[in-house]
């Protein structure tokens, strides 16, 4: 099964979870079709940017309304002195993370079980997963490319190998 027949699954999934009234899901490719409509207020792409063409951000930056909001929390490859200090800070803090929450699992009346390859067997047989890429780009390469293609953003460095990119698009006047 590849990423895209993971995809249509977890959309399935979503829709049988029940959601609140209102909630849509697609199942596309942005980087072809764009989100459907235009003029959102906010948009965010939770650990999700990695797996595309970083120039994707162009199709959500121009489908944003205007004061709109574009919130990337994203994961980059560790590249340099700094990348690898933050990294070794964030370990034993994401093993404590790792320790709560399989001692909450383990608590009565708590649904647990393996957290992943780390932690255990990996999730139960049927159990809908997102596939995996390892992030391609270092926060210098994000920094350069989202400013050729975001007129204004920042970029924040997050605990967890992660990073934060916000783009907020003008408001008319």
């Amino acid at each position: 099964m590849d990423a895209m027949d993971r995809s249509e699954a977890v959309i399935r999934a979503a829709r049988a979870a029940g959601t609140r009234p209102g909630s849509r899901f697609h199942h596309r490719d942005l980087a072809v079709a764009g989100p459907p409509g235009e003029g959102y207020d906010f948009i965010s792409c939770p650990a999700s940017l990695h797996h595309m063409l970083f120039a994707t951000l162009t199709v959500l930056r121009d489908a944003l309304a205007p004061g709109g909001v574009l919130a990337v929390l994203g994961c980059h490859r560790d590249a340099s002195a700094v990348d690898r200090m933050c990294s070794l800070a964030a370990v034993p803090v994401n093993a404590a993370a790792r320790l709560a929450v399989a001692g909450r699992a383990a608590l009565p009346g708590r649904r647990g079980g393996p957290v992943g390859p780390a932690g255990g067997a990996g999730p139960p047989p049927g159990t809908v997963t997102a596939p995996v890429v390892e992030p391609r780009m270092t926060m210098e390469e994000i920094r350069r490319e989202a400013a050729d293609l975001l007129p204004a953003f920042t970029l924040r460095r997050l605990l967890f190998w992660r990073h934060l990119l916000l783009h907020r698009t003008p408001t008319e006047h």
